[in-house]
């Protein structure tokens, strides 16, 4: 199989701490309008097949030495039932000297960004949980250039492609500061293109605002456009990617 593998962890998840995922627990009234931001520590792996002859692998070192940028920004907005909320985030590498990176001697920039937007209903609830819909849309840009071991120039890849989304959320309290947050949802183009994601963990609310959750993203892209035969338009991504996210975030 053709397979590329991006492995980070501590340093890229100390760059990745900002503006970050956060939502409002069970313990907090729904019926107001609020506002959530957050900071997260987010350790990223993906293990991906994007369609050619060579493999690369990036372990932790790799990752330190050659990553560029790493942004991510989380808003949302609640206003009694409903919600909507903004995920985006982008990693870059860069590698201006050749190195042997799992047997292939590699030059090139990786640039990953993903947006996530989605609104959100509650559409049951009890003393101690919720149970939202969530619809919205997630957006895909991949941009690489690569000099693979004996190739005269790089070879550029990548796509950008979005998917309609819908999913489930859903939240119960374990006690009196502790709950727990699981949102998976599907996405699709309607055709080929397909993804699927989870994330699920356990927060602390100190009842004035602020909170910490401790979480777990779990995201499957199937990803596929334009023919083998004709390089310069075809691009696959057939890619697991998946981390662990440390955060804190205040409610307005």
């Amino acid at each position: 199989m053709n397979t590329t593998r991006i492995v980070s962890a501590g340093a890229l998840a100390a760059l990745l701490f900002t503006a970050g995922q956060a939502y409002a627990s069970p313990f907090s009234e729904r019926d107001s309008l609020e506002f959530t931001l957050g900071g997260y520590l987010l350790t990223q792996n993906i293990d991906a097949d994007i369609g050619t002859p060579q493999q690369l692998e990036l372990g932790f070192g790799d990752i330190a030495d050659n990553l560029e940028n790493a942004f991510t920004v989380y808003t949302g907005l609640q206003n009694g039932k409903w919600g909507i909320y903004l995920d985006y985030s982008n990693i870059g590498l860069s590698k201006s000297n050749p190195s042997y990176l799992g047997g292939v001697l590699s030059q090139g920039d990786i640039d990953i960004r993903l947006i996530d937007a989605y609104a959100t209903y509650q559409i049951d609830s009890g003393d101690r949980w919720y149970l939202d819909v969530t619809f919205g849309a997630r957006n895909f840009d991949h941009q690489l250039s690569l000099t693979p071991q004996g190739a005269p120039s790089p070879v550029s890849l990548g796509d950008n492609w979005t998917h309609a989304t819908l999913g489930l959320k859903h939240q119960i309290a374990l006690g009196e500061n502790w709950y727990w947050s699981t949102h998976g949802d599907i996405g699709t183009d309607f055709s080929s293109s397909n993804s699927y994601k989870l994330t699920t963990g356990a927060g602390y609310d100190w009842h004035n605002g602020w909170e910490a959750l401790v979480s777990y993203k779990i995201l499957k892209v199937d990803h596929e456009t334009g023919s083998p035969t004709e390089p310069a338009s075809y691009y696959k991504y057939d890619a697991l990617e998946h981390g662990l996210m440390l955060g804190v975030s205040y409610t307005f």
